[in-house]
Order: structure tokens, then C-alpha cells, then sequence
């Protein structure tokens, strides 16, 4: 697994106190068959506690996921294509918070943003 952070002094304005950790694993595979297994490494390293995954939904950019696209692109080398529509979960969708779990063909992606400004 692949762990980037982020802190606020790489964003275009420092203010905004922006934070951002982005995971990606392959999928498919020893230590992560499924989404379960990926999800639960991720948050022992995280917060110690699994989240029930709730519904999961197609990627698009109209549900204002656009800062997302760019921030994979730029930060993690992760390009998502035109016309994505991977399966993704919602685990937290506030104003100074969003994480999601996105399910690449070939990967999980576990993206976490928040804001303490």
C-alpha cells in the first residue's frame, strides 16, 4: 500500500489549512482480495475502528468530485478517466471533512480531506 500526506503548505493557499492523505493498494490480491479487507487495514492505521460501508455509488465529477479528480492526478499520479464511474462509498461528506473509498479495476483508492480553517 501506498500512503501519501498532504499538509496545508502544499495546497495553492496555505490558509485554507487543508490536509489530505490518499491511499492506494493493488486489488485482487494478497493483503487485499476485497474492499472489506482493504478497509480494515486502512483504519487501524487511521482510527482503529471500521466504518460500515454503506451504499456505494458511481464516481462523478457532477456530485463535486472534481477537486478529487485533481488532487489524485496531482498528488498521488492517480488520472482517472473522462468518463468514470467506479464504484465508490461515501464515509464522510461534510463541510471541513470527506473521505471516500473509491474502487479502481485495478486498485482501492482511500482519500481523506479535511480542513480545520
Amino acid at each position: 500500500m501506498r500512503t501519501i500526506e498532504v499538509d496545508q503548505f502544499e495546497f495553492d493557499d496555505p490558509s485554507t489549512e487543508e490536509h489530505l492523505e490518499i491511499a492506494v493498494a493493488e486489488r485482487g490480491n494478497f493483503p487485499f482480495p476485497d474492499i472489506e479487507r482493504f478497509m480494515s487495514a486502512r483504519l487501524e492505521s487511521v482510527a482503529g475502528e471500521r466504518p460500515l460501508l454503506g451504499d456505494v455509488m458511481a464516481f462523478g465529477d457532477e456530485l463535486g468530485y472534481g477537486l478529487v479528480r485533481g488532487y489524485l492526478k496531482r498528488f498521488a499520479g492517480v488520472a482517472l478517466p473522462d468518463s468514470c464511474s467506479w464504484p465508490t462509498y461515501v464515509l464522510e461528506d461534510g463541510p471541513d471533512r470527506w473521505e471516500i473509498v473509491l474502487c479502481a479495476p485495478d486498485s482501492f483508492v482511500h482519500y481523506v480531506w479535511h480542513t480545520t480553517a
